[in-house]
C-alpha cells in the first residue's frame, strides 16, 4: 500500500488479482474511468462492483473515503457462491475492505508521508517558430507571422507536485480498543490548473463487556475532496501542438482575445484559451456504523449492525467566450444518503471429520438520491465564473432538471456450509430480496 504514489486504494491491487481491470479515468488525477470484476453483466445498468467497507455498503466513489494506509485486507468475491449472499447488487462481484483497527498496549502515533515529481516524459516533436518560418519560405507558403517563439505544448505543462500524510493514533487493553486517523493528498496534473487535494479521517472503536458476552464496535470515516479538472485532454494537447508557433503566449493586450487576427472565428479554439475553462468539483463523504456481536452459546452468534452514509457532490463548470460562443456556465448537485441495518445469527460446529456453518440474515435498507443541475448561456463577461448564474441572458430548455428518488430493499437469506476432512466442500444459499423498484405484485 505504501510503496507507491497512488489516490486510490483499488490502485494498490491493479494487475495483482486475475479478473480484476481497472481502468484509469483522463477526467482528474484521482479519477477512476472503470473498475471490473465479473466483465460486462448489464448493458443498461453499472457494472462496478459493490464495495464494502467495514460492513457499509457503496459505490467507487466511496473508497476516496479511505486512506490507502488505513487498509488492513482487500477480499475479492467473483464467483456466484461468494457473490450469492449479496443478491443482485453482487452480480457484478464484491471487493470487501477491513480497515485497520487498535490493538492491546499504550497509546501509540504513527506517521506516514512521502513527496514526488510528475512531469511529461516525451513530447511531440513539432515545427519551432523559426522551422515554421523557414519551411515556408522553402514551400512558398504564405504565412501569418507574429515574430514570436513559443513552444505551446511547453505553455500548457507543469512538474506536477505530489505529497501524501497520514497520522495515526492507537493503543487499548484486554477489554476494549481504538484507533484514528487522518489522512492528507495532494496532487498537481502535469497540465496547468489541473490538480486534488483529498482529506481522510478514519475512526473504530471496540469493547467488549459482561465477561465478552458482548462486544461492541463503533466506527467512521470520512473525507472532503477537491478537484480542479481537465475539460478535455484531446482538444488541449491537439491545439497546443498544431498552435501556430509565431504566436504570443498571452493575449491581445487592447483586444484581449487569443484568436487568429484578434478575432474570435466560429469553432476556433486557441489552446491557451481552455486552460482559462473553469471545472471544479467537491465530494463529501461520512459514513458510521456499529456492531453488536452477542455470544450466546459457543459456536452461535448474534449480530446486529447499522450503518447511515451521507454523499454528496458538487460540479461546478463555466467554458468561457474564448472556448464557447457567448460563454456558459454549469452547477449541479447530487446527494445520497443510505440507511442499513441487518441482523444475522451464525453457528458453526466442529465434529470429528465435519465442520457445519450455518447462517441467517434478514435486512433492510433505505436510499435517498436528490439533486438538480442547471446550465446558463450568453454571458456579456467572463468575470463572474460559474458563480453568477444570473449573469447569463439564456437558460437552455434541457439545461435545467432536477430529481429525487428513495428506493427501498428487504432482504431474507440462509446460507449452509458443509466441509468434511477440510477437502469436501458443499454450499447451499437461499436469498430473497423485496424492492420498492418493482410493481405491487413484482416486489419479490
Amino acid at each position: 500500500m505504501n510503496k507507491d504514489q497512488i489516490t486510490n486504494p483499488l490502485e494498490a491491487i491493479r494487475g495483482r488479482v486475475p479478473g480484476l481491470t481497472i481502468q484509469k479515468g483522463t477526467n482528474g488525477p484521482a479519477a477512476l474511468d472503470a473498475v471490473r470484476l465479473r466483465g460486462t453483466t448489464s448493458l443498461t445498468s453499472g457494472n462496478d462492483p459493490l464495495i464494502i467497507v467495514d460492513g457499509v455498503f457503496g459505490d467507487l466513489s466511496m473508497l476516496t473515503s479511505i486512506y490507502p494506509t488505513d487498509i488492513e485486507s482487500f477480499t475479492i468475491l467473483k464467483d456466484a457462491s461468494e457473490t450469492a449472499q449479496y443478491g443482485s447488487r453482487g452480480a457484478s462481484g464484491v471487493i470487501e475492505i477491513t480497515t485497520k483497527k487498535g490493538i492491546r498496549g499504550k497509546t501509540r502515533v504513527s506517521y506516514n508521508g512521502s513527496f514526488g515529481i510528475s512531469s511529461v516524459y516525451k513530447n511531440l516533436e513539432m515545427l519551432s517558430g523559426n522551422e515554421f518560418r523557414n519551411l515556408a519560405r522553402q514551400q512558398g507558403v504564405a504565412i501569418l507571422d507574429k515574430g514570436n517563439e513559443t513552444d505551446f505544448l511547453k505553455e500548457i505543462e507543469q512538474t506536477g507536485l505530489q505529497q501524501n500524510h497520514h497520522v495515526a493514533f492507537y493503543g487499548g487493553t484486554d477489554a476494549s480498543s481504538y484507533r484514528v486517523s487522518l489522512g492528507f493528498m495532494d496532487r498537481q496534473g502535469i497540465i496547468l490548473n489541473e490538480d486534488m487535494k483529498n482529506f481522510t479521517s478514519n475512526m473504530n472503536m471496540n469493547q467488549k463487556m459482561f465477561d465478552g458476552f458482548l462486544n461492541c464496535e463503533l466506527g467512521m470515516f470520512g473525507s472532503i475532496q477537491k478537484n480542479h479538472n481537465l475539460v478535455d485532454y484531446q482538444k488541449t494537447f491537439y491545439s497546443a501542438a498544431t498552435f501556430n508557433p509565431t504566436y504570443p503566449n498571452h493575449k491581445d493586450p487592447v483586444t484581449q482575445f487569443l484568436g487568429r487576427n484578434n478575432d474570435r472565428q466560429p469553432n476556433y479554439q486557441p489552446n491557451l484559451a481552455w486552460m482559462e475553462v473553469q471545472d471544479d468539483d467537491a465530494t463529501s463523504h461520512i459514513s458510521t456504523h456499529a456492531r453488536l456481536t452477542f455470544n450466546l452459546l459457543e459456536g452461535l452468534k448474534l449480530n446486529l449492525f447499522g450503518a447511515y452514509t451521507y454523499n454528496i457532490v458538487e460540479n461546478s463548470q463555466y467554458l468561457p467566450t474564448s472556448v464557447w460562443a457567448n460563454g456558459q456556465a454549469y452547477k449541479g448537485t447530487k446527494k445520497r444518503e443510505s440507511l442499513l441495518g441487518n441482523m444475522m445469527l451464525t453457528y458453526k460446529k466442529n465434529w470429528k471429520k465435519h465442520f457445519f456453518d450455518v447462517l441467517a440474515l434478514a435486512e433492510l435498507q433505505k436510499e435517498t438520491y436528490t439533486g438538480y443541475y442547471t446550465t446558463v448561456s450568453n454571458f456579456s463577461t467572463d468575470k463572474f465564473g460559474y458563480n453568477n448564474l444570473q449573469a447569463g441572458a439564456l437558460r437552455l430548455w434541457e439545461g435545467t432538471n432536477s430529481y429525487y428518488d428513495q428506493p427501498r430493499l428487504a432482504s431474507f437469506m440462509g446460507r449452509f456450509n458443509y466441509t468434511y476432512a477440510d477437502r469436501y466442500v458443499l454450499t447451499l444459499n437461499a436469498r430473497t430480496d423485496a424492492s420498492s423498484k418493482f410493481g405491487a405484485n413484482h416486489k419479490w
